[in-house]
């Protein structure tokens, strides 16, 4: 009843936030930025010892313009630097008090942690259950969250039933039809590609989706708008008339915390409209052939700036969380995630309902050159989903060969599901597909199921061969 209680105050404290005006943010960012810069510049060993390196004084820090000329560091300052000892990027050089280890997904073939202490742990699983409030009513709606995420990431939701199935389709499904229909509704989360096999393996095995009230939560990679139209049309959603998220996306950094961009109703339809109009993407977002992923942050919790080298497209965020209580605090971090704030204009400003600042995700930025063309891997994603039959029929994962190519065409490798042949008439429509958005660069290699690699546990590569 206390916690009821207590929940309801924080939930009306989180509304009220969200109607503050971009000064408000702007001045409550700055008021902590100073106080988290000082308190983990004289605690955590590394940090000092970096900022003595860099011939940095800290008690000169008193404004944002001097934090803003702080060096900015990667994993390689850090976590790779201090890889038998991350302690030293800890409060007072120790492991005191941390209750949890989050790992990156050692994409890069290098591992970086975000370590969780217990005061953070606490807060982390309120606001996620504030987040979970917000966009689906929790407090009102007896909820199952099936947690499909993997590497044994946890949900710590306290106001949800959480079932933890990691990578098998066939528990989800099973507790989809054992318990779904005895909950008002179903938040599933995962990988994106992993969450299409879960849906289409349940319709295999008799499940129907529009039976249940079924929310979905795709992460660890970006996804097209065509992708959000066929995983709803699984569901038997129209994503257009909804009024509340359908499928909807939540980005993590593991150094950074789970959820440091969120999606909204606003950011959906933004984008949704973005993409719809090569006009305002090209507006926004210059020459380039997809529509990144559109975000919110809350300014409470994390200070976002961007940083744009000579010969990048896209500019790299740098985040500084603004927890006191953080045990691995990092300062100008550059996770090398690309990316920019977005500066709404009149044509989307009919669409948000919060001052809340608006980012746009490019995702990994990885591409291939063809005759002095850059494909992106974000862009071959939107085709392959372009087509709800022709999607249905593949995995979604695929391999292009990386590097620059003088010759064209290069080779797309596209991997069909399991039972569905590399037929004539599927090769020609895998052909046209993609032909409509590049013409003669890519040619179409359909390969078997068990011809590729698709592992859950680990991130899609998309560059390479076979």
């Amino acid at each position: 009843m206390f916690d009821d209680l207590i929940f309801k105050i924080q939930r009306r404290f989180l509304h009220n936030y969200l109607k503050k005006s971009p000064e408000y943010y702007k001045n409550d960012q700055e008021k902590y930025l100073l106080k988290v810069f000082h308190k983990y510049a004289s605690s955590v060993p590394a940090y000092a010892e970096l900022l003595k390196e860099k011939g940095v004084d800290p008690a000169s820090i008193t404004s944002v313009d001097a934090f803003k000329r702080l060096p900015v560091i990667d994993k390689y300052d850090t976590f790779i630097k201090y890889e038998g000892r991350i302690s030293n990027l800890c409060v007072d050089g120790n492991l005191q008090d941390v209750v949890s280890v989050l790992s990156s997904s050692g994409y890069s073939g290098r591992f970086a942690y975000g370590l969780i202490s217990k005061a953070e742990d606490e807060d982390g699983s309120t606001m996620l259950d504030l987040y979970l409030d917000y966009r689906w009513h929790i407090f009102e709606r007896r909820t199952l969250l099936i947690n499909c995420l993997p590497m044994g990431v946890k949900v710590a939701s306290k106001r949800t039933v959480v079932g933890d199935v990691s990578v098998r389709p066939d528990i989800a499904i099973s507790l989809v039809r054992g318990f779904g229909k005895d909950f008002d509704q179903i938040i599933m989360i995962g990988e994106n590609t992993f969450m299409k096999y879960t849906l289409e393996y349940g319709m295999e095995k008799g499940i129907n989706w529009s039976d249940y009230n079924v929310r979905l939560i795709v992460g660890e990679e970006s996804f097209p708008e065509t992708y959000r139209t066929y995983m709803a049309s699984l569901l038997r959603k129209d994503i257009d008339k909804a009024d509340e998220i359908i499928v909807g996306s939540s980005m993590g950094i593991s150094e950074i915390g789970l959820s440091v961009f969120q999606e909204s109703l606003d950011t959906i339809r933004i984008r949704r409209k973005i993409d719809a109009d090569p006009a305002m993407r090209k507006k926004y977002f210059g020459n380039v052939r997809f529509t990144p992923m559109i975000f919110n942050y809350v300014p409470m919790s994390v200070y976002v700036e961007q940083q744009q080298k000579e010969g990048d497209e896209f500019p790299e965020f740098i985040f500084t969380p603004l927890s006191l209580k953080r045990k691995l605090p990092l300062i100008r971090y550059n996770s090398h995630d690309k990316g920019t704030h977005i500066q709404p204009g009149e044509d989307i400003k009919q669409f948000i309902t919060t001052n809340l600042p608006l980012v746009a995700i490019y995702g990994r930025g990885d591409f291939i050159e063809v005759t002095g063309q850059r494909i992106y891997t974000e862009g071959v994603k939107e085709i392959l989903y372009s087509n709800i039959d022709f999607a249905a029929k593949v995995t979604a994962n695929f391999l292009l060969p990386p590097g620059v190519h003088a010759q064209k065409p290069a080779t797309l490798r596209l991997q069909l599901k399991k039972g569905i042949a590399p037929t004539a008439q599927l090769q020609k429509e895998a052909q046209d597909l993609i032909s409509q958005y590049y013409g003669d660069l890519l040619q179409i290699e359909l390969v078997e199921f068990d011809g590729m690699a698709l592992d859950f546990e680990r991130k899609l590569p998309y560059l390479g061969s076979l």
